[in-house]
């Protein structure tokens, strides 16, 4: 799993750095971003599981790194770190998906915390998105087989027009069709 820490104060990152190396979470690569320019490239590059960033900094916030996130649909879990104790800001990191808003001085068991409950969230998401990409395999490959069971239907049956109706609700522009081809090789003997 990799971390992405995005700051312009570099004393920060190193300090989140030593504080991750005291935690009991590991951590395949921590990287670093001294601005929100350098955070969505390295973003685009190394895709990092979990964000850390700062909600101020030169060129932009944090808050538009998690909406450059939110339109481009990274699985990305941010944890928001900020000098300011502003309402309006923590209420901004909670809409844009936050997992936590940390205030500096950054404390290591708040910070473990955050991390490990970004980690956990990022992990269950994570198995739902496999468990989409199954079913929707699954689908696909039991529609093929559907698709064919309905032609052969078509092609067999001494009434082919219930299997023609059930094969146009699958395949609406089989409606548009006026000749049809159909091959049939078997390799037995």
């Amino acid at each position: 799993m990799k971390l992405l820490i995005a700051d312009d104060e570099y004393h920060v990152i190193k300090t989140i750095k030593y504080l991750i190396q005291l935690s009991p979470l590991h951590f395949d690569s921590v990287l670093e971003a001294g601005s929100a320019r350098e955070a969505i490239s390295i973003l685009e590059q190394e895709q990092p599981e979990i964000l850390i960033t700062d909600v101020v900094m030169n060129d932009a916030t944090g808050l538009d790194l998690m909406n450059y996130l939110n339109q481009t649909d990274m699985p990305v879990k941010v944890i928001v770190i900020s000098g300011y104790n502003n309402f309006e800001y923590i209420r901004a990191a909670l809409r844009e998906g936050g997992v936590d808003y940390l205030l500096k001085p950054i404390d290591a068991d708040q910070l473990t915390a955050a991390l490990q409950k970004a980690v956990d969230e990022w992990q269950k998401e994570d198995a739902q998105r496999r468990q989409t990409i199954k079913h929707l395999d699954m689908i696909s490959s039991m529609s093929a087989v559907y698709k064919e069971t309905l032609l052969q239907r078509i092609m067999t049956q001494p009434d082919p027009d219930r299997s023609y109706e059930d094969l146009s609700q699958v395949l609406p522009d089989i409606r548009q069709c006026r000749n049809c081809i159909v091959g049939y090789f078997s390799c037995a003997p």
